[in-house]
């Protein structure tokens, strides 16, 4: 991911979505997180809505 540029997900690639589903992006270094779950500050906060 580049700062400041849009990223585009494929529906198909990530697990199935619940309505009103909690998406948190954090902002980890570039070697990814040492544990494998999220441990950088919180960037974003949304909900999976229908469309």
């Amino acid at each position: 991911m580049e700062p400041g540029q849009p990223i585009r997900l494929r529906l198909d690639e990530l697990p199935p979505l619940e309505d009103n589903q909690l998406f948190e992006l954090t902002l980890e270094d570039e070697t990814g997180s040492p544990t494998g779950l999220p441990t950088g500050p919180i960037e974003f906060i949304g909900r999976a809505v229908e469309i």
